[in-house]
């Protein structure tokens, strides 16, 4: 079934999330799941449940935040959804304006998602630290030189799994007028034809070998002519088979480790 876009006019199938020609949300699409926030109140809900505090993670839910180093989403005075983040000199960049309250939503959501990765990701490199440190106290004990052998083969083997289990980012690469997303290793191209997400038989050899000469983002560009590879479910089945392992990789990491001092503030999203 074909829906006409709000925005520009354009006629497109009506399972696609956004307009082929403008980047508009597909106000008509339908979304099933239910693991994922889909008003502001379901998303302030989800962050108070998990310990996500605006003072601690500096995502401020359904609140137009002014000061510098904040994420936030609210509905402002015309009915439209803003998401937006204050960067470190406090300018704001706005990721999303317009009516679709799920769309933005999601996208705050998935900065979240990935923001929590990077927090789980910093917490284990200070545990580390935290180790050797330890193992210095101990040095005129008799197990130092055990320990610290130890510390640096745990080390040495998690650089080496992680080098081995993500040879490519992840994220969005350009080569050849295709573009193709590489998520653990696993490629997908976009066929403009039909306008979607397939799984790749081969991937081009020059690709591959010079991947970070085409890499172009972890995060979807509106004005790249794809559909955002995060609403495929390819996606949805990497994130819930992800999420059924984190709690064996969190070193104990909770919401109250959260250190916003670890964000990326400069950037632009």
């Amino acid at each position: 079934m074909k829906v006409k876009c709000s925005y520009c006019g354009q006629y497109y199938d009506d399972n696609i999330a956004q307009c082929p020609n403008c980047g508009s949300p597909n106000e008509h699409l339908h979304r099933t799941s239910d693991a994922v926030p889909k008003t502001i109140e379901e998303l302030k809900q989800y962050c108070e449940a998990n310990g996500f505090t605006p003072e601690r993670t500096r995502f401020f839910i359904g609140e137009d935040y002014k000061k510098p180093r904040a994420f936030g989403i609210y509905k402002d005075d015309a009915g439209e959804f803003v998401v937006y983040k204050n960067k470190a000199d406090g300018s704001r960049a706005v990721r999303y304006r317009g009516k679709d309250e799920a769309y933005a939503v999601n996208e705050l959501y998935e900065r979240l998602q990935s923001e929590i990765l990077n927090q789980k990701s910093h917490h284990v490199e200070r545990q580390k630290q935290k180790a050797v440190k330890t193992v210095r106290k101990q040095q005129n004990s008799g197990i130092y030189r055990a320990v610290i052998y130890c510390v640096i083969a745990v080390v040495g083997v998690n650089l080496f799994m992680h080098a081995v289990a993500n040879k490519f980012k992840n994220g969005y690469y350009h080569y050849n007028d295709t573009y193709y997303y590489s998520l653990d290793d696993t490629w997908y191209y976009f066929d403009n034809d039909y306008n979607n997400w397939y799984p790749a038989s081969s991937t081009p050899e020059d690709l591959t070998q010079n991947a970070d000469e085409f890499y172009t983002s972890e995060y979807y560009d509106y004005g790249s002519g794809t559909t955002n590879f995060s609403n495929t479910d390819f996606y949805s089945d990497w994130e819930e088979s992800r999420s059924s392992s984190d709690s064996d990789s969190d070193s104990g990491w909770d919401s109250s480790d959260w250190d916003s001092g670890d964000t990326d503030w400069d950037s632009d999203w």
